[in-house]
């Protein structure tokens, strides 16, 4: 294949491998919101268990109490019946003094009206408190199925990031063969055109070699006339000496193929020292003795992180409580500006899909994506959202 048509092949490739590699970028990206998603439906989910539990208990403490005065109101009206009034107190007070039974009925009638208003209000209570379970039911309910839709979203865009990777890897071993296969056709044309070169000076160098003798033998001084001796030229195994026109250039070695410069690794991001005093610090510090740690979806142990999960262990290694989730651990915080940021700060990234704790000289520790670790990177290599500080 000639040059310009196996290059414009691999400018094809190579714009190939590019687009395959930016959906995998944005694959991973929605990746990582997934994860937050099913860490959020936690949350909630929590939320309305705990809040369930404490209706419940509130619905036991005011059942027990109607079914109190409940059983205190139908004992008076069996009291009542069985005496023909009301209860054995109405019979004390219609044999009181008559000065004295309006007044002591009075009473009686408010505390029956008092009774039965209480039954009514727990009543009323154990309604309103039914009405707020079945509520937290529905809210319970609403947030199992957030945490299920998210965790199979988060299921099927892993397989599309599977996918993803092999069509990346196979784009760019093609596009690898096609550099290797063009750089060994320039090599071997190359070749060629330097051995067609040291042909031609060869046969160039013999010409000339051939030139000096024959000026060299014509010139050779002849003995005189009357001279005996028969003056022959001195004849030697030593080659010809050059003449005025200097010395033949050396043959240069043939140059090999010129193969383009290896591009040359992007340097670790430096680890910033974590300074040793400080809630933010010490927590910061903690979360780079897990570098290396893979990350794990919903996980927040040293088992496996995820981005959230990272900063909420290492914060409460220090005794600081933030919830499992980027959105939550954002509005539990304090808003602070780039230009403020100290060791132990988080910094938002992908608009709350993903938080960092950061280290100093501009990097961060993070869990990144399914497939990684934890480990440290530059800030301005993702698109911040903003920073916020532990209080």
């Amino acid at each position: 294949m000639c040059g310009p048509a196996r290059a414009d092949q691999i400018d094809d490739k190579r714009a190939e491998a590019q687009r395959i590699a930016h959906q995998l970028d944005e694959l991973r990206r929605a990746q990582i919101q997934l994860a937050e998603d099913y860490n959020e439906a936690n949350l909630r989910l929590d939320k309305a268990n705990s809040d369930i539990a404490g209706a419940q208990v509130r619905v036991q403490a005011a059942t027990r109490e109607y079914e109190k005065h409940k059983a205190e109101a139908r004992l008076y009206a069996i009291e009542g019946y069985v005496h023909g009034n009301d209860s054995p107190a109405i019979n004390a007070v219609l044999t009181t003094d008559g000065d004295k039974a309006p007044q002591k009925q009075g009473y009686l009638q408010a505390a029956n009206r008092q009774r039965q208003d209480t039954v009514d209000q727990l009543r009323s209570t154990r309604h309103q408190l039914d009405t707020e379970i079945a509520g937290l039911d529905q809210a319970k309910a609403d947030a199992s199925a957030a945490a299920s839709n998210a965790t199979n979203a988060k299921r099927s865009n892993d397989d599309k990031v599977a996918e993803q990777a092999r069509l990346n890897d196979r784009a760019q071993g093609e596009l690898g063969a096609l550099v290797r296969e063009e750089q060994q056709r320039q090599a071997q044309e190359q070749q060629r055109a330097n051995e067609a070169r040291l042909a031609e000076l060869a046969s160039a160098e013999k010409a000339r070699q051939a030139t000096e003798s024959d000026r060299a033998s014509t010139t050779a001084p002849r003995p005189p006339a009357g001279d005996t001796l028969t003056a022959r030229p001195e004849t030697t195994n030593s080659p010809v000496q050059p003449g005025p026109t200097g010395p033949a250039p050396a043959p240069r070695p043939a140059p090999g193929p010129v193969a383009p410069p290896a591009p040359k690794p992007a340097p670790p991001p430096p680890s910033a020292p974590v300074p040793p005093s400080g809630k933010g610090a010490a927590a910061a510090g903690i979360a780079m003795g897990q570098l290396g740690v893979p990350y794990v979806y919903g996980g927040a142990t040293p088992r496996g992180f995820d981005c959230s999960g990272l900063v909420m262990w290492a914060y409460a290694q220090v005794g600081v409580s933030l919830p499992h989730a980027t959105s939550a651990q954002w509005a539990a915080t304090q808003p602070i500006s780039m230009s403020e940021l100290q060791v132990g700060d988080l910094i938002f990234f992908y608009g709350l899909g993903h938080v960092g704790i950061y280290i100093g000289g501009g990097s961060v520790v993070h869990a990144p994506h399914t497939g990684d670790v934890v480990r440290v990177e530059r800030v301005a290599n993702m698109p911040v959202t903003g920073a916020r500080r532990v209080r």
